[in-house]
């Protein structure tokens, strides 16, 4: 998201919304220029991050939200198929009604969990969590479309898979078959690759230990494919918002009219002198959240 602070040669930027989501992004920013990764999200906490997402050269502009929770919550809504339980804590049925609100909705995926995963059993626990997910949220729906990408992260690690296989979808062909089968086959999910940090280093810890840490030139591989698909799809969501308000304000003005017949054929027999009309508001709510 730093890397959009200053508009790029099309005029995408994002512009925080509040200081939480300001100082989230420095917050992150100064750990991977610090050889170090950013904390993972607890167990039962919740980020909400708020932009405005610009497209200067479309003239183009929308609310952008992001929430961020822990892969721990996750794996228990998805992984234990507890989303439809009304026996869920708090937070958890507040991740639950932020999944279904969602317009957007990119699904995380690291390869390391199938292709690096030696136990067969985890490798199908894994996939189930992430198609449980998918139909969970196909389901909760109501009729109106969500826009999903399925991506897979940390991508510099898996180029020969990726190259082997002749593209990311394929790659999910073979590695996810039954997210495939259920949600890729017909396209309706988009397929992208990412690496948010594209150059590592292997370094020692203080107890002699090596890791992985970013290192202070990275850059990001993918990351402006998933942009643009956002912000195309950020269109289409608000012109179909646009619609559904045009639509219902339709609605409105048809029942105000017919109301004021009524009342005028009532006032008329009645021969009163004055029919007055009280016309509500409507109001629709945009939002996009990401989940991850």
């Amino acid at each position: 998201a730093r890397r959009y602070r200053s508009p790029d040669a099309r005029g995408i930027y994002l512009e925080p919304q509040d200081g939480a989501t300001l100082k989230y992004v420095e917050k992150v920013w100064a750990a991977l220029n610090d050889y170090d990764w950013p904390p993972s999200t607890a167990p039962g906490e919740l980020f909400h991050l708020r932009w405005k997402l610009v497209y200067g050269e479309a003239g183009f502009a929308c609310d952008f939200r992001l929430v961020d929770w822990a892969g721990q919550d996750l794996w228990r809504l998805f992984g234990d198929e507890q989303a439809g339980s009304e026996n869920l804590p708090q937070h958890l049925q507040s991740l639950a009604q932020y999944s279904q609100s969602a317009d957007i909705v990119i699904y995380l995926v690291n390869l390391k969990d199938f292709a690096g995963e030696s136990d067969s059993q985890r490798r199908v626990e894994n996939e189930s969590a992430i198609k449980t997910a998918m139909d969970y949220l196909n389901r909760s729906s109501a009729g109106q479309s969500k826009h999903m990408c399925l991506v897979f992260t940390q991508i510099r690690q898996y180029c020969e898979i990726e190259r082997h296989h002749g593209g990311w979808l394929n790659v999910a062909k073979v590695h996810l078959p039954y997210v495939f089968s259920s949600h890729l086959s017909n396209l309706n999910v988009a397929v992208a690759g990412l690496s948010a940090v594209n150059k590592t280093c292997v370094v020692s810890d203080h107890g002699g230990i090596p890791r992985r840490m970013p290192e202070r030139d990275f850059g990001s591989d993918g990351f402006e494919g998933l942009i643009d698909w956002i912000v195309t799809n950020a269109q289409k969501i608000t012109v179909e918002k646009q619609g559904q308000l045009q639509q219902a304000a339709g609605i409105q003005r048809q029942a105000e009219e017919n109301t004021w017949k009524v009342t005028a054929a009532a006032a008329k027999a009645r021969q009163s002198q004055q029919v007055l009309i009280v016309a509500g508001i409507v109001a629709v709510v945009f939002a996009i959240i990401v989940l991850s």
